[in-house]
């Protein structure tokens, strides 16, 4: 017997999009799915309207001066599935996803957290077209079963979340999700990298499932791009520095992460093109606006958390030296 699904949609203030998504999502065909939209500015009152005139049958449920975290954990409570399916507005679910989602469920009762591609909508523009080009949302189409010890470790497993999939294409079991003890409200983006790795590092296995597959409409325009990936930065490090804090086990591998981030992969990879030509030089602006985005994470970071006397700071001298042992290693 196949669970139950609660679709949960968090929208601000954007009912063209969240239209073409509930359809989308109408279209699905599992009986057992309710859909919920959280509403996070439901002072612009077009999300409303919108649902009560075309979308009776969808629950619409106010969230007022909520974050996306805060707004996907009010979610939670005001949904019943055993499966809880996270979406964005501006995404549209494939047909045939819900099903492959809870069939995925259904086979593997140790699955805790289900993902799949997020293709583009459209390649209209050269913003979507440098998005795609940085990786996009999709992790490709191999079934793989991410767990403590079910995947081959890298030096890197498992901080380096990302790997996992994406906060546009994600479900999980209800149990599963309570357990971790839902999203982080206090990441303001990319919160989703940080509860992946709860869930694996609690010992529930984490599927990528090709079949289920939601497409997603990339940034159209450079600005809007330049906003993603500042929000990408800062949330990346902001999910490794709330590891290093509260998991000493991985307090190593995540500062390890962050710094080879900043150093490695943006600055001297993708702003340098690994200063061997190899590689393809990515927009300065763009890895600029990343980077700018990680930075701000490290000084919230700092400035959020006091230090007692003689209590030491996770960004020590030792967080920067990789890029010491880099720099020695290219010159």
């Amino acid at each position: 017997m196949l669970p139950s699904i609660s679709v949960i949609v968090c929208t601000k203030s954007r009912p063209d999009e969240l239209s073409l998504c509930l359809k989308a999502l109408l279209k699905q065909q599992y009986a057992a799915m309710e859909i919920v939209v959280i509403d996070i500015l439901p002072e612009d009152t077009g999300t409303q309207v919108l649902m009560r005139n075309r979308f009776p049958g969808c629950r619409y449920v106010s969230g007022p001066e909520l974050g996306l975290a805060g707004a996907r954990n009010l979610g939670i409570a005001e949904s019943y599935g055993d499966i809880l399916s996270f979406i964005d507005d501006g995404s549209r679910p494939l047909t045939g996803w819900s099903r492959a989602v809870a069939q995925s469920f259904a086979e593997n009762p140790r699955l805790g957290c289900c993902t799949g591609p997020v293709l583009p909508m459209e390649f209209k523009t050269r913003a979507q077209r440098l998005l795609a080009e940085r990786g996009g949302f999709s992790k490709g189409f191999a079934r793989v079963v991410f767990g403590r010890n079910s995947h081959a470790p890298t030096e890197a497993y498992p901080v380096q979340s990302w790997k996992f999939g994406a906060g546009a294409n994600m479900s999980f079991r209800r149990s599963a999700l309570l357990r971790v003890g839902g999203f982080d409200a206090s990441i303001r983006a990319e919160e989703d990298l940080e509860i992946f790795f709860r869930v694996v590092r609690t010992d529930f296995e984490l599927l990528y499932e090709p079949r289920a597959i939601v497409f997603h409409r990339y940034p159209r325009t450079y600005k809007e791009l330049r906003r993603t990936l500042h929000l990408w930065g800062h949330g990346y490090i902001s999910a490794l520095l709330k590891i290093a804090e509260i998991d000493p086990l991985y307090r190593r591998k995540a500062l390890s992460e962050a710094s080879s981030w900043f150093w490695a992969f943006q600055l001297r990879d993708r702003l340098c093109g690994g200063f061997t030509g190899k590689r393809r030089r990515f927009p300065p602006g763009l890895v600029l606006a990343e980077v700018s985005g990680g930075a701000r994470a490290m000084v919230e970071y700092m400035l959020s958390r006091p230090r007692k006397r003689g209590e030491e700071s996770l960004l020590t001298p030792r967080f920067f030296s990789p890029f010491i042992r880099l720099l020695r290693r290219w010159t």
